[in-house]
């Protein structure tokens, strides 16, 4: 039925919130975090001010820089004590770890291993280029994906419906013959929506309420990757 897949990569294959929790639990250690902010207070606070900052990002109400330069000052705000370094310093040694970080998540390998002799896989993604190929590498899947297109190649970012088009384009390909699998249900769900892209909602915490299908292309929802096997 398809001809290519398109993959998100954080938080689908990618185990975002585990990589960085171990980042950030080395650098708790080495700035002697112990001693002004509990771990488990820092990681839930990181999580919940990252979360607000890519909502911000992918909704093109912030660019990379921004990003970058105010999310450890809001984190530290947020809880209420300093810094214990520079913003900087503790930007650079995050985007310096935590690419470098292996874990993907449950199912991940066992799935693509499925899916590769049978199909063409893409990874497209808002993630920046320079951190998303390290990670690719980092957890051995980048040779399962024959393109990776982020959105600095594309210019634009999901769910804009230009970044699909130029992953079709790119492919010579037609929607129609794309399934596309993702964790967000507006950047990766409605995006591919938008684009005549039948879709795969990845949600592993059903944590998001699930709308109405659309009648134009089809949403197969599943709350394990494995559960893909069963789809293709």
């Amino acid at each position: 039925m398809y001809k290519h897949l398109f993959f998100d990569l954080d938080h689908t294959l990618w185990d975002f919130d585990k990589n960085s929790h171990e980042t950030l639990a080395e650098m708790h250690t080495h700035f002697s975090m112990q001693e002004i902010v509990p771990l488990t207070k820092l990681l839930d606070t990181f999580l919940k001010v990252n979360l607000i900052l890519w909502e911000k990002h992918n909704a093109d109400i912030i660019d990379q820089h921004t990003l970058r330069l105010t999310r450890f000052p809001l984190v530290f705000e947020a809880m209420g004590v300093e810094m214990p370094v520079s913003s900087e310093e503790l930007s650079v040694m995050y985007l310096d770890l935590m690419p470098k970080k292996p874990h993907t998540l449950p199912h991940a390998i066992e799935v693509l291993e499925y899916l590769k002799p049978k199909y063409p896989l893409h990874i497209i993604t808002n993630g920046f280029p320079e951190i998303q190929d390290i990670k690719l590498a980092s957890a051995g899947i980048s040779h399962y994906f024959d393109l990776v297109i982020t959105s600095a190649q594309a210019g634009c970012r999901k769910p804009s419906r230009g970044m699909f088009d130029y992953m079709v384009r790119e492919l010579q390909t037609v929607p129609t013959d794309c399934l596309m699998i993702g964790d967000n249900w507006e950047a990766d769900v409605m995006g591919a929506r938008n684009a005549g892209i039948d879709q795969v909602f990845f949600n592993p915490k059903m944590n998001t309420a699930l709308p109405a299908p659309d009648a134009d292309t089809k949403t197969f929802y599943i709350q394990s990757l494995k559960e893909l096997i069963n789809i293709l």
